[in-house]
C-alpha cells in the first residue's frame, strides 16, 4: 500500500528519503480505505493480465489512471492553499 504513495509523494513534495517513507506510510494508514481499494485493483489488474495476455499491453496505463484519480484527492488534503493554486495553474497550462 505504501508503494502506491511513495512516487507520487516524491513528485509533489521535497523531503529527505526517511521523511518520504514515513509520510507515505502515514498517508497510507490515514487513507486506509482508498489504499486497500488500490491494492485490490492492482491484484485484479495482475490476475486479468495473466489470463488475458492482450490486456498486459494496456493494463499498466489503465491501473495508473485509476490510481491517479484515487490518490489526487488524498494529496490535496495535505497541500497548502498556495501549493494547490500553483498546481491548478500548472495543470491549466498543460490543458
Amino acid at each position: 500500500m505504501v508503494a502506491n504513495y511513495i512516487f507520487p509523494y516524491i513528485a509533489r513534495f521535497e523531503n529527505r528519503t526517511s521523511e518520504i517513507v514515513k509520510n507515505s506510510i502515514l498517508i497510507a494508514v490515514m487513507s486506509f480505505g482508498k489504499s486497500f481499494v488500490n491494492v485490490v485493483l492492482l491484484a485484479i489488474t495482475i490476475i486479468v493480465s495473466i489470463f488475458v495476455p492482450f490486456f498486459i499491453a494496456i493494463s499498466p496505463a489503465i491501473y495508473m489512471l485509476f490510481l491517479n484519480k484515487s490518490i489526487e484527492p488524498v494529496f490535496e488534503r495535505y497541500m497548502s492553499s498556495e501549493d494547490l493554486e500553483k498546481e491548478r495553474n500548472r495543470n491549466r497550462n498543460y490543458s
